[in-house]
């Protein structure tokens, strides 16, 4: 007996996919096989072996404290490669590095055709930018191959970045409590994984609680139920009060003794050499000498300010020398040639898309809401570039500035030319654009000719002496 042709047709009518929700499924899946493409990690080493080992000892039923590190990381590092570790436990340890791959795969591929697509709507204008499909697609395979050297690893970068700038969506245009608290809790929850995301969470809260006070003041319990998780942790393991692991200020001291100085630092895996890897200014080093060594990240924003204003360039030559991505990113490269064609692209990014964002800022400065959004993003953007300057960055330090530069370049590209547009100004962003854009790279490429022996290095007089 044949079903009723209206029953059918209905079926059919519900299984059919719009054309918008098709593209969004092929770009998903676009975005998921670019990381393959790179291939699995040859091992899990240094913090990826750290972060893996307490994701596995967790899943085993041990104590995820010595494998994990947990005196220095927060206490979800574990919990973040769970998944894939169950899928270790089961297969067995030859399946690690493909279960990590389609992990962090997945999470790429949403926060490069979901996530970021949506904050740029927040800027984009429907007669100035890139249409949502166009917009869409740009962002899958910009974003996909970014953050495809990220994916092989089991490292934290990509997914607090990832938790924050949705948290940071959640904030700008949640309204319901459940969906405002779940914003919350994902800001805490990437602070905990990764330190440095906290300035630049912290001030693009401050600066939206100009137009979203009650939304953020609703999102407070989640954000402190989540944090509560470390304390916990921390009262159950070694009956500590406290916020942050057991160890922070003293792994804070040895990172800052460093950043006076320091362009950059990179781990260089599988080169039969020690795996250390600075990069120092000698001249500027040069002037810091005699300095106390710095022992906090207020020791190191002093420093500059001391040396102003020469410290001015070396923090410039600093930001740019961790956008010089290369094929090994986020690790190091025993060759490492400048401004090859990723550094080229990350750059071109970053540099770019903080002019676009500033350049909406300008043009909307008379339309509050959206004037203090952009400033908010903003904000996120240059909290983020303090922290890389203002520490010992690796490369893998820049990721938000280039996310949130991608968000600028996605809200900005136009659809089409008008005559009615502002000529004018779309000329001078564009003159902007390009200008800042080689000053970094030059700046980038010049700054990791200033590469140190690998090893250890002793202090400003070390690389002064190079």
């Amino acid at each position: 007996m044949s079903e009723p042709r209206g029953l059918v047709d209905s079926a059919s009518h519900r299984l059919r996919l719009s054309p918008a929700s098709a593209h969004t499924v092929v770009a998903l899946v676009v975005a998921f096989l670019i990381p393959l493409v790179h291939g699995t990690a040859q091992d899990f080493v240094y913090d990826a072996a750290q972060y893996w080992g307490g994701a596995t000892a967790l899943v085993s039923g041990h104590s995820p404290v010595a494998a994990g590190g947990l005196t220095t990381r927060g206490v979800y590092t574990a919990i973040v490669y769970s998944p894939p570790a169950i899928v270790a436990s089961l297969i067995g340890p030859g399946a690690a590095a493909w279960a990590v791959l389609v992990w962090n795969a997945a999470l790429g591929s949403a926060v490069s055709v979901i996530l970021l697509p949506r904050i740029a709507g927040l800027f984009a204008s429907d007669t100035l930018s890139l249409p949502p499909l166009v917009r869409m697609w740009t962002s899958a395979l910009l974003g996909g191959v970014l953050l495809s050297g990220f994916a092989r690893y089991p490292l934290v970068d990509m997914w607090a970045a990832a938790l924050a700038l949705a948290g940071f969506y959640g904030l700008a245009v949640g309204r319901r409590w459940w969906s405002l608290s779940l914003a919350g809790v994902l800001l805490s929850v990437a602070a905990n994984l990764r330190p440095a995301t906290i300035a630049p969470i912290a001030l693009s809260v401050l600066i939206l609680l100009i137009v979203r006070a009650k939304p953020i003041s609703i999102s407070l319990p989640g954000a402190a139920l989540a944090i509560s998780g470390q304390l916990v942790f921390n009262l159950a393991v070694w009956h500590l009060w406290s916020l942050v692991p057991r160890e922070t200020g003293p792994l804070s001291a040895v990172q800052a003794g460093p950043a006076t100085y320091t362009l950059r630092y990179d781990t260089v895996p599988f080169s039969g050499q020690d795996p250390r890897q600075w990069f120092c200014d000698p001249a500027y080093a040069t002037m810091l000498v005699d300095d106390r060594i710095a022992s906090n990240q207020l020791d190191v924003i002093m420093s500059a300010f001391r040396h102003l204003p020469d410290s001015l360039w070396f923090l410039f030559r600093k930001a740019a020398a961790n956008l010089e991505w290369g094929g090994a990113t986020p690790y190091g490269d025993s060759t490492n040639p400048a401004s090859n064609p990723l550094a080229i692209l990350v750059i071109t990014v970053s540099a770019a898309g903080v002019v676009a964002l500033v350049l909406h800022a300008v043009k909307n400065r008379s339309r509050k809401r959206s004037f203090v959004v952009t400033l908010a993003i903003l904000g996120f953007w240059f909290g983020a570039l303090g922290t890389l300057v203002f520490s010992t960055p690796e490369t893998r330090f820049a990721l938000p500035l280039v996310l949130v530069g991608l968000v600028g370049i996605l809200a900005a590209i136009p659809a089409r030319v008008r005559l009615a547009l502002p000529q004018s100004r779309a000329v001078v962003a564009l003159l902007c654009g390009i200008a800042l854009t080689v000053t970094v790279l030059v700046a980038g490429a010049q700054a990791v000719g200033d590469r140190m022996p690998p090893g250890p290095l002793a202090g400003a007089a070390d690389c002064a002496a190079q």
